[in-house]
């Protein structure tokens, strides 16, 4: 009769360290404290014309200012293909702007990849370290960026569900700032 109150011990232990663990408070991702600051943003290399038309609009301002929404993307990635369709399909909505950054080391594979999103300013990412520093491993990874371009909020992968998510907050996010 001893591993009846074991187990009923080991259990009641492991149940209470599961609870503890669910009640502790939730770990912040490193991409929420990334700096979207102006030299990283001039430091990214255009992909498309509309890129490289927004890294000069940059070049020539003291401040860039968003909201942005930022979509990190791998040319295999199918995901973000529908990623960056809706986003192209979004900027035609709303008044923000959307860049996709391009995690590929292949420019030119990138480059081909970005033909069709004509309307969304592509980047490749020529930073080292940035998919650890800010955990980049899922994509499509998507950055919701204030006016200050301080980060809002991030998500990961893609789904309608996900995604109704992020135009409903980049709408409250834009309502808010404007009211500002």
């Amino acid at each position: 009769m001893k591993y009846p109150r074991i187990l009923l011990k080991s259990i009641i232990a492991v149940t209470l360290l599961f609870t503890q663990s669910l009640l502790a408070a939730p770990q912040r991702h490193p991409a929420l404290s990334a700096k979207f600051d102006r030299d990283f943003l001039l430091s990214l290399l255009p992909l498309n014309d509309t890129a490289t038309a927004l890294k000069n609009k940059w070049a020539s301002q003291k401040d860039i200012q968003g909201p942005m929404l930022a979509v990190f993307w791998h040319e295999w990635c199918a995901y973000c293909k529908l990623e960056l369709e809706a986003c192209q399909e979004l900027k035609s909505k709303q008044s923000l702007t959307v860049i996709g950054i391009s995690l590929d080391r292949d420019e030119k594979l990138a480059r081909a990849w970005a033909l069709p999103y004509r309307d969304i300013a592509l980047f490749k990412n020529v930073r080292t370290g940035l998919k650890g520093e800010w955990q980049l491993n899922v994509v499509p990874f998507t950055i919701i960026l204030n006016k200050s371009l301080a980060v809002h909020s991030v998500y990961t992968g893609m789904n309608e569900e996900r995604w109704g998510l992020i135009e409903k907050r980049l709408s409250m996010l834009i309502a808010s700032e404007a009211n500002r």
